[in-house]
């Protein structure tokens, strides 16, 4: 009775192991890809700061330009 208790139930235990796989690699990867965003946020962060003095300068030169 008891090895045809395990085959029955083989099918689930390789589905759930399976499954308990699959979530370790996905869990694996979103920790990854929250590092790679991280990256991408400072990268744009630090951009849109040198955009910005870019754009005060040009404003100031244009003040400068129309006042003379």
């Amino acid at each position: 009775m008891t090895m045809e208790t395990f085959l029955s139930w083989l099918p689930m235990l390789l589905l759930i192991a399976v499954w308990v796989i699959f979530a370790r690699k996905g869990m694996a990867r979103q920790a990854k890809n929250v590092g790679d965003t991280l990256t991408i946020g400072e990268a744009q962060t630090t951009e849109l700061r040198r955009i910005q003095e870019t754009l005060e300068r040009i404003a100031s030169s244009l003040e400068a330009a129309r006042r003379a």
